[in-house]
């Protein structure tokens, strides 16, 4: 049940993510500016806040179809990991336009690394499903961070009209 729990945990976030991508981060990258930008974040935090609520909301129905409705609040403390990875800083993949692939890189394999070292540490203490909440939750987050540390823009979030309709 544990191992079948920490899959239907991983494969439910996934495709959730899968189900709500809109494309910014290539939007992004056509779009140069600082405008498609912070109506790039806002977009995204929208987004992200939308899946988040779905999946809590969701979460006793999703536990009982995967036949560990007991596991439900697992499932409801998951989708806030949809809301956290939402506020990440989309300068670093805006300057790929430019060639520039290293800052993202970096945060990437720095989040990767991070996320399976806790996911071992939390596995170890917490013998349990709970494990990859934490390791998903420990990745999501220190990329976020590092976005926003390595990102060559301010992070705004403005809805602007023209861009909200390019970006949709």
């Amino acid at each position: 049940d544990e191992f079948g729990t920490a899959v239907a945990i991983s494969v439910v976030l996934g495709l959730g993510g899968l189900a709500t991508d809109v494309a910014l981060d290539r939007f992004v990258m056509f779009e140069g500016s600082s405008r498609a930008l912070s109506t790039a974040h806002l977009v995204a935090v929208l987004n992200g806040i939308f899946l988040a609520m779905i999946l809590f909301f969701a979460a006793p129905l999703t536990a009982g179809l995967f036949g560990v409705p007991q596991f439900g609040a697992s499932f409801a403390v998951a989708a806030g990991i949809s809301a956290l990875g939402a506020v990440g800083h989309l300068g670093v993949k805006q300057i790929q336009r430019n060639y520039q692939y290293g800052r993202d890189t970096i945060a990437q394999i720095t989040a990767n690394l991070i996320g399976i070292v806790a996911l071992f540490f939390a596995a170890r203490l917490l013998h349990d499903h709970r494990a990859i909440i934490v390791g998903m939750a420990l990745q999501v987050g220190v990329y976020v961070v590092l976005s926003h540390a390595l990102a060559p823009a301010s992070y705004n979030m403005r809805c602007d009209k023209e861009m909200l309709f390019r970006a949709l």
